[in-house]
């Protein structure tokens, strides 16, 4: 599970690099205009002290890796548009074109980082700002009463661990802004789909937990299968001309006595792992066996 981190990127540390990268923009737009031949490698780069100070407090353990990940990722993605503009240059002269690709590629820091700002107000409730479900915040601390009520009252439940299929190449070929609104959409779907009292939780990057209450494995792969079937047929609006469908591959398994959460949350890893790793849109159930079954089957392998 996560770390309680301690260090956070404050909105005044955002507005400041906004207003940094919005000068720097300004400054290299006239140099490309006005003396394109005086441009020098250095002033290519946009300003990188946020991520520099990110990466030092994620060495102190004060930041989740994540949040380091996406403020990188932001900075190379806008760094490498510059580079690509300025390398195509003809006639050192500065084309609308690539204006507008320089632009939207700041823009979409810009919102990147917003959204990251986003995100850090509201973990402390517990809400995911991409999708409106929880977050990873709490979500151990739901499973172990759920765990608890399961051995007090007998009342089956399972746990379902679920991602977009290829989020990878889905974040490679949209912006930051459209890949948002794939795993916000999913994640809304997924949440409409459930029961009332079913929790859902987005773990990060299209990865999903859900937690169905009251039901076994034969049952909860069931659900899971027809939950599978609705994603895969949802068109996602992109913008007015164009939608998309993406599928979603999902691991289930019935939790048994003894089981502890890191056990029940790397068992359901490995179910996901399964299904994606088997073409994915499907769903991989995982049964679950008691620390003696699985002492007699290690007796057995001897």
């Amino acid at each position: 599970m996560a770390i309680e981190y301690e260090g956070i990127i404050s909105s005044d540390m955002l507005i400041l690099d906004i207003e940094a990268h919005l000068n720097w923009f300004s400054v290299l737009i006239k140099r490309m205009v006005f003396n394109p031949n005086d441009i020098s490698v250095s002033n290519l780069y946009p300003p990188d002290e946020l991520m520099i100070w990110c990466q030092k407090q994620s060495s102190l353990n004060k930041i989740s890796a994540e949040v380091v990940d996406e403020v990188e990722s932001l900075h190379i993605s806008l760094s490498k548009t510059v580079h690509r503009v300025f390398d195509s240059f003809e006639n050192n002269k500065i084309k609308i074109g690539d204006f507008e690709e320089i632009k939207q590629s700041l823009d979409n820091y810009i919102a990147g980082l917003k959204m990251l700002g986003a995100e850090g107000v509201s973990s402390g409730s517990g809400i995911d700002p991409v999708t409106g479900v929880r977050s990873h915040v709490g979500m151990k601390k739901d499973l172990i009463k759920e765990l608890d009520r399961r051995d007090r009252k007998g009342e089956p439940f399972c746990v379902c661990n679920s991602q977009i299929d290829n989020i990878q190449e889905i974040f490679k070929r949209y912006d930051y802004k459209t890949c948002n609104k794939i795993i916000g959409d999913t994640g809304k779907l997924l949440a409409s789909i459930l029961r009332s009292f079913d929790d859902i939780y987005h773990v990060g990057e299209g990865e999903f937990v859900i937690c169905l209450k009251n039901i076994d494995l034969l049952d909860a792969g069931s659900v899971m299968d027809r939950i599978r079937s609705i994603v895969a047929n949802n068109f996602i609006d992109l913008d007015k001309d164009n939608t998309i469908k993406v599928t979603s591959s999902f691991g289930v398994i019935e939790p048994i006595p003894g089981d502890n959460m890191d056990e029940i949350l790397t068992n359901v890893k490995e179910a996901l792992r399964n299904a994606i790793s088997s073409g994915g849109d499907r769903v991989e159930q995982s049964l679950e066996v008691s620390a003696l079954e699985k002492y007699a089957q290690e007796i057995r392998k001897d």
